[in-house]
């Protein structure tokens, strides 16, 4: 059980940097894809980008069980 509430609290943990990443992130993905003229570019990065630290997150998280 405790086990269990140890995964639960890394979890939480990883999300909110993983957050916070994005979130200071954000305005410099988004003024470079108005410059080249495509916003969609903007929400696609932002998605890339969660993805990518959320899976390397959660890698890091599984191994040191």
């Amino acid at each position: 059980m405790v086990q269990a509430y140890m995964v639960s609290e890394l979890l939480c943990h990883c999300l909110y940097m993983v957050s916070s990443v994005i979130a200071l992130l954000k305005p410099v993905v988004f003024f470079m894809a108005s410059a080249l003229g495509c916003l969609h570019c903007f929400w696609m990065a932002l998605l890339c980008l969660a993805i990518a630290l959320y899976h390397g997150c959660l890698g890091n998280q599984w191994s040191s069980l």
